[in-house]
């Protein structure tokens, strides 16, 4: 009950102009990661967070096809992360606010793939 609460608060929206069918998340391995079959045009990016002594950060990078950096950003997060899946979950909220606030993936992108390490986070989203 406690993580459905901590969603709330968090909430995790996909940006209205990336289709449901355009984006996977998923938790990576060497063995599991696996790209759509148009890897040249999909767009990749990476979110974690953490938390030391009920204070936390969490950051986020993206990549255009290709590899080329496309955006991302460190956060620092303070007591409003108090556990490492808080700061997770604001990791990924403040990664899809900021697809929303570019309002469309690259150009040549046609997917993007969110990698994170919380299994907690992507069996949620």
């Amino acid at each position: 009950m406690q993580l459905e609460a901590q969603k709330e608060e968090l909430p995790c929206e996909t940006p209205h102009w990336i289709h449901e069918d355009d984006i996977t998340i998923t938790r990576p391995t060497a063995k599991t990661a696996k790209l759509p079959a148009s890897a040249d045009k999909v767009s990749l990016a990476f979110f974690d967070g953490g938390c030391v002594k009920r204070e936390g950060t969490a950051g986020y990078i993206c990549f255009e096809p290709g590899g080329k950096f496309w955006f991302g950003a460190g956060l620092w997060l303070g007591v409003q992360a108090r556990t490492n899946n808080e700061a997770e979950f604001m990791a990924v909220s403040k990664l899809l606010e900021d697809l929303e606030g570019r309002g469309s993936l690259p150009e040549g992108s046609t997917d993007i793939v969110i990698n994170g390490d919380s299994e907690l986070v992507i069996s949620l989203l």
